[in-house]
């Protein structure tokens, strides 16, 4: 009787050390998960914290009923605003006849909005347009009424990515640029960096054109300005072989680097197979740039199949101090990085792979969150979503949690049911 319950208490012992060793271990937790949606698309591309306290989601619908339905054309800017618990305060959409995507969000330091985005209208709200597309930038009151707006690029096609407000208090606005004219100087050849700096009413205070050489297309997707005024674009460059192949080759992630006294410097990160910047976050000492990596399985490459995520960190110079990529042997592309806790990092994205460093996949694809530590080490990983397609693109610390946005087509699991096509999907996650 006594070996019995000596027996017993060992085993509640090990139970106990493995729930302790397990809990210990898990570092994040999906918190909460709403949608929003009509019949058509709706899809939310990002995300900030308004100095209120609430956030403002913004993306597109296609959706005509509903709270978020518009008429005014094809894809149109939606900007919803929500409380604390995630419900709707207010939705605004703004376009006209062709399509008008917002790509990003900000608030400005005297508390208005601005969105920026890709219009391909010259009718409705949008003043005027080369219809093959141009920067669309919208200032909005905090009510979500519109203050002005502005198009922004030449005779071709020019898409705003990302905005954030400079050191002196200007809208800086990122993207790419085909345009050899109109608004763009110094356009190279193909796609360059377009980043645009203009004043808090709209006018075009500085602009630079950035390439990774003759004959490669660039395209600026994040921004991100440190402490010491320094601008910072991630994207990608590839060089186009126009002379045999007239294919896109050696494409790389790009990090430019506009230096507050005015020097820009340019660099290129990964080998011969394509990888690609999503997002883009600096420490005093450290750059780290997310996004994918498509170097499949063979004798010549470390890729784990199809598309991984990839996590690169550079130092204070434009060395590469390491890089890494996870996943399985689908298409993982990483959209967010945050930091996360003392000097981990918190990358999130979207995964179609169930195997190696996907642990609990759910179905067709799934938002797919890691964090990693300092040194590039895999420490936890998370899955969420349904049995259908889910997007994680965006996210922002929300206080000790994080909040993350993108859209899905699932109707279980996380999930609630599908109103439409793609809904807007968020979640929340707990540390």
């Amino acid at each position: 009787m006594l070996r019995l319950i000596g027996g017993n208490m060992k085993r509640v012992l090990l139970i106990t050390m493995i729930l302790i060793g397990t809990f210990a271990l898990s570092q994040i937790h999906l918190e909460d998960s709403v949608t929003f949606g009509s019949e058509g698309d709706d899809v939310a591309n990002d995300l900030v914290v308004l100095s209120d306290g609430k956030l403002l989601l913004v993306g597109y619908t296609t959706s005509f009923s509903g709270e978020l339905g518009s008429s005014k054309g094809e894809e149109d800017f939606l900007i919803l605003k929500l409380d604390e618990r995630l419900r709707i305060i207010w939705s605004k959409t703004y376009g006209g006849s062709g399509r008008d995507i917002a790509e990003a969000v900000l608030e400005t330091s005297d508390g208005e909005i601005v969105v920026v985005g890709l219009t391909e209208s010259s009718d409705g709200d949008v003043s005027e347009s080369d219809k093959l597309g141009d920067f669309w930038v919208v200032k909005l009151s905090p009510t979500g009424e519109l203050l002005w707006e502005k198009t922004f690029g030449g005779s071709s096609q020019d898409h705003a990515y990302d905005v954030v407000e400079s050191p002196s208090g200007n809208i800086l606005v990122a993207g790419y640029t085909r345009s050899p004219d109109g608004d763009i100087e110094g356009h190279v050849w193909g796609e360059d960096f377009w980043i645009v700096e203009i004043s808090p009413s709209g006018q075009v205070l500085k602009q630079w054109v950035l390439d990774g050489g003759n004959n490669n297309e660039d395209l600026a997707r994040k921004l991100f300005v440190n402490d010491m005024g320094d601008i910072l674009i991630t994207g990608y460059t590839a060089y186009k072989d126009v002379g045999i192949s007239c294919n896109y080759v050696n494409e790389q992630a790009a990090l430019a680097i506009i230096h507050a006294e005015g020097i820009s410097s340019y660099y290129a990160f990964g080998g011969m197979y394509l990888e690609d910047g999503y997002d883009v976050l600096a420490s005093e000492e450290t750059i780290v740039i997310v996004g994918e990596q498509d170097a499949g399985i063979s004798m010549f490459s470390t890729g784990l199949g199809g598309k991984d995520f990839y996590v690169v960190a550079i130092g204070e110079k434009g060395q590469e101090l390491w890089s890494e990529n996870y996943g399985g042997t689908f298409t993982d592309i990483a959209r967010v990085v945050k930091p996360f806790g003392a000097s981990d990092l918190l990358v999130a994205g979207h995964t179609t792979s169930q195997d190696i460093d996907i642990e609990d996949p759910l179905g067709m694809t799934d938002g797919w969150i890691i964090v990693v530590n300092e040194n590039g080490e895999l420490v936890e990983s998370l899955s969420v979503g349904g049995s259908a397609d889910d997007f994680i693109l965006s996210g922002v610390n929300y206080g000790e949690k994080y909040i993350l946005c993108g859209c899905s087509t699932s109707s279980d699991g996380d999930l609630e049911s599908n109103k439409g096509k793609k809904d807007i999907w968020l979640i929340t996650l707990g540390k």
